[in-house]
């Protein structure tokens, strides 16, 4: 999720801080009966468009400090259509490294290399 803010607050991202966040991503916990959002931070924005990455950090966004919520869903159906085709590729592409007439004289007939003779 994305929340603008309405006005600059602090928030902690491990061992920095961003003082005037205006704009924070991350992922949503809970909305708090007084509007409030819980969430864990994964990226805060200052108003000079500077980024600061978070770890998952906590943080309670004020109801009065939220300008809007942009809440981005996952399609199960697309995700698993997603994750299919890509399987899909890999063992397709698998299946052709094994066939592709590894081993034998190298010309693609299946023989084993000519013996030779040594010379002493």
């Amino acid at each position: 999720m994305r929340v603008s803010l309405s006005r600059p607050i602090q928030v902690d991202l491990g061992e920095i801080s961003v003082d005037d966040a205006v704009l924070v991503s991350g992922e949503f916990i809970e909305q708090k009966e007084d509007g409030s959002i819980v969430m864990s931070v994964i990226e805060a924005q200052s108003p000079s468009g500077a980024t600061r990455a978070g770890l998952g950090e906590t943080l309670t966004i004020p109801a009065d400090a939220i300008a809007s919520v942009e809440k981005r869903v996952v399609n199960a159906a697309t995700t698993a259509l997603v994750v299919a085709v890509i399987a899909g590729g890999a063992i397709a592409i698998g299946a052709a490294a094994l066939n592709s007439g590894s081993g034998g004289n190298g010309n693609g007939d299946g023989q084993p290399p000519p013996q030779f003779d040594r010379v002493p």
